[in-house]
């Protein structure tokens, strides 16, 4: 039993949680409480509930106690959205507070209160004690952490942690204009593609996180898990294509290239297969995650020899978002419990992986753009010194050139005078050829154009 006395704020309720696994999925209220389900229910022995990937029923059942002498009003909270029905019911409370729901397969409206997590309220005179019971249906991930919050301080919590995720979520947009601005000014697909993939996770954050339900569809339950296996299944797709464009490896590391185009396959079935079984797709998500960071990590290993900056930088770049990869498949394994640090290194760390990797990228265009202008470099001088040998070759004609006035030969610097023709052709690139003009025709020949056309009339 959790005594709770004073002005402690909250209280994890976890060690003091037992738990069953309903055995039909159809059980009650009365049918748990009964004598027979009573003493099959285990304690926890956890800091938090982690039972991987499941989408089997769980009941929960603690003890609260106020032992403080005035009226207290608390929240159970469980810190995951995505639970297709939370039931809760206590007992010696109201008759508002004694059966409750939470649930993303009915409209948000239905909700005792209108939070995104699930939440219910808890209302305990002194010295009065309630027995709770928890009716949690999975479909994917069941993993949260079940929390005793004083109203109070709650609401400054999850105004903190709005914002914080406010701020979370203004950085990944950020990311999606600074890159798309990048991808404007220097043309490089890699640039389009991160973006892609920052904005896709942007998506799958809001939706991971309730939001989208909460204020996009709140109506349409059937919207409510699509989006976040959709947006997650297309991120990792898109983070696999940057990866390629980076790194060249359809020109570098042509097999590997291959076993990439497999990943973002098995990344695109989650949204395909999300429309027909859920939990599969979530399974298929969590595969596709440890499969696009592990092919990727590789390809950048094999691209070492041939891109060994790009590559280098690559894997830098890489190394926060591994360590999130990490911690999302120990939690999904059960290795690690989930508390702040296992769930906030996630949010802390993708954000600098993104960062780096656009400084990677435009380190990768600002080499690309020196070698081009080193390139057009070399060619500007060799085409400078071309010119400079034709140059060379010129011979040019200037000055007082003394040329008979009858004959017009040319009198040359050793004194011997040459045909015109000679002269100029000696001190230049120029040639003649030789024909005769109209004036001369008619001086040299006249007579026999004349006799020319004479027979002509003739004829």
């Amino acid at each position: 039993m959790l005594e709770v006395r004073g002005a402690q704020g909250s209280w994890n309720l976890a060690p003091y949680v037992d738990y069953l696994e309903e055995p039909d999925k159809s059980s009650t209220l009365k049918d748990i409480s009964s004598a027979t389900l009573a003493e099959k229910f285990q304690s926890l022995n956890a800091p938090s509930v982690n039972f991987g990937l499941s989408q089997a029923t769980y009941w929960f059942r603690f003890t609260i106690r106020n032992a403080s002498p005035s009226s207290e009003a608390f929240y159970v909270e469980i810190d995951n959205p995505t639970f297709p029905m939370v039931e809760f019911y206590g007992s010696n409370l109201t008759k508002s507070e004694s059966n409750q729901i939470s649930a993303t397969s009915l409209p948000f409206d239905r909700r005792s209160v209108p939070n995104r997590y699930p939440l219910f309220a808890l209302t305990l005179e002194p010295q009065q004690e309630s027995v709770v019971y928890l009716r949690v249906v999975g479909a994917g991930g069941f993993r949260f952490n079940m929390t005793l919050w004083q109203r109070e301080t709650f609401g400054a919590f999850d105004a903190g942690r709005t914002s914080g995720l406010g701020l979370y979520f203004g950085v990944l947009l950020t990311m999606t204009i600074f890159n798309i601005l990048l991808y404007v000014v220097f043309k490089d697909l890699s640039f389009l593609y991160l973006a892609t993939t920052t904005s896709l996770f942007l998506a799958f954050g809001l939706s991971a996180r309730g939001y989208l339900y909460q204020f996009f569809w709140p109506d349409f339950i059937e919207y409510t898990f699509f989006p976040t296996l959709l947006t997650i299944g297309l991120a990792l797709g898109t983070f696999v294509l940057f990866a390629r464009q980076y790194l060249g490896t359809s020109s570098y590391a042509p097999k590997m290239d291959k076993v990439l185009l497999g990943v973002i396959a098995l990344d695109l079935g989650v949204p395909v297969t999300s429309f027909f079984d859920q939990f599969l797709a979530n399974a298929l998500s969590t595969t596709g995650a440890v499969m696009t960071f592990l092919a990727t990590m590789l390809a950048a290993m094999v691209c070492l020899p041939k891109q060994r900056r790009a590559a280098s930088i690559f894997l830098l770049a890489f190394l926060p978002m591994i360590a999130s990869s990490v911690l999302f498949a120990l939690l999904g394994l059960t290795l690690v419990p989930k508390n702040f640090l296992t769930e906030a290194g996630g949010l802390l760390t993708f954000p600098i992986s993104l960062f780096l990797f656009s400084l990677a990228i435009w380190d990768h265009v600002r080499r690309l753009e020196e070698g081009h202008r080193n390139e057009l470099e070399e060619k500007v001088k060799d085409r400078t010194r071309d010119l400079t040998l034709a140059l060379e070759n010129v011979q040019t004609l200037h000055g007082l050139i003394p040329i008979c006035a009858h004959c017009k030969n040319v009198r040359d610097d050793h004194g011997y005078w040459r045909q015109i023709e000679s002269y100029i052709s000696s001190r230049s690139e120029a040639d003649f050829s030789h024909g005769v003009c109209p004036g001369c025709m008619e001086l040299h020949y006249g007579e026999i154009l004349q006799k020319g056309e004479e027979n002509q009339g003739l004829q």
